[in-house]
């Protein structure tokens, strides 16, 4: 950067070019920065997103899991009677059972 103050005093000069060194220095670091933010930025929205996807897979499957369930409280009726089938079912295998006993 070619300074505007034109100075005869060495150490001056070499301050002024420092001082250019350092900014254009800064002015690099910024851009990198700036350019690893961004790239930062889309990563985590990507991650964010798919996070995103799984809440709402989690969401539809608490939705499902309601609809049978509130479908269900209209059906007690038929599971006790699936129940009481199997029970009545289950007192006439024992009375089978009962009169041919299994043998060795």
């Amino acid at each position: 950067m070619p300074s505007s103050l034109e100075t005869k005093d060495p150490t001056l000069a070499v301050v002024i070019e420092r001082l250019s060194r350092l900014s254009d220095d800064f002015a690099e670091h910024r851009r990198e920065t700036k350019q690893e933010m961004s790239q930062h930025r889309k990563e985590s929205m990507k991650e964010i997103e798919g996070l995103r996807e799984e809440i709402q897979s989690i969401g539809s499957g608490i939705g499902a899991v309601n609809t049978l369930v509130n479908k269900a409280r209209g059906g007690w009726f038929v599971i006790i009677a699936v129940g009481g089938l199997l029970t009545w079912g289950l007192g006439i295998l024992d009375k089978v059972f009962k009169a041919f006993p299994y043998t060795h």
